[in-house]
């Protein structure tokens, strides 16, 4: 599939493939804790590593994963009470909504860049632990997941003001959770 034109749906596009990128971790994690499984029962050898590895892993994995999430609409409604309201009305309620995750968003990012920033300053490691894993990569996925998922509040945003104004849903990039991506 060829990069859309629209510029909402390239942020739907980016958000599409980062979520399907960061959810081949899963393998790893489950790579990693067969591993250890193995090496702990059938060698009586187990690592010292592979849980604070995992964990690491799935942080990243669950912070990047959330723009992916808003996009196919995965974050939770009182679906019971919103589907029965309007489009127009939907649309007030979701833009409404949305100040409020940006105030969030922005926080957030904000708080997140500087912790980021200061575990690379003093190269962060995790002092509790037998091996000493670097924190300052991992800590690098929160600004990085609150800008993608910042990202793609925008474009939920600007689709919720459209359907607010016009009573009608704008057009969103296509997607098939396991499958390929209709074109434009």
């Amino acid at each position: 599939m060829s990069m859309p034109k629209n510029p909402l749906k390239i942020i739907d596009f980016i958000s599409l493939w980062t979520g399907r990128a960061v959810s081949f971790f899963m393998y790893v994690i489950a790579g990693l804790i067969c591993y250890d499984v193995i090496l702990r029962y059938a060698f009586h050898n187990p690592t010292i590593w592979v849980l604070e590895t995992s964990f690491m892993i799935f942080g990243g994995y669950f912070m990047v994963a959330g723009a992916y999430n808003l996009f196919i609409g995965g974050h939770v409604k009182l679906d019971i009470v919103y589907r029965r309201l309007s489009l127009r009305t939907q649309g007030i309620l979701d833009s409404i909504t949305f100040v409020f995750f940006f105030v969030f968003i922005g926080i957030l990012f904000w708080q997140g860049y500087d912790f980021a920033a200061e575990s690379w300053r003093v190269r962060e490691i995790n002092p509790d632990s037998v091996w000493k894993p670097a924190f300052y990569p991992i800590k690098t996925a929160i600004p990085v997941a609150v800008g993608l998922l910042g990202l793609q509040g925008l474009a939920e945003f600007t689709r919720s003001i459209y359907q607010a104004v016009t009573g009608k849903v704008m057009s969103r990039l296509e997607y098939a959770p396991l499958g390929p991506v209709a074109s434009e």
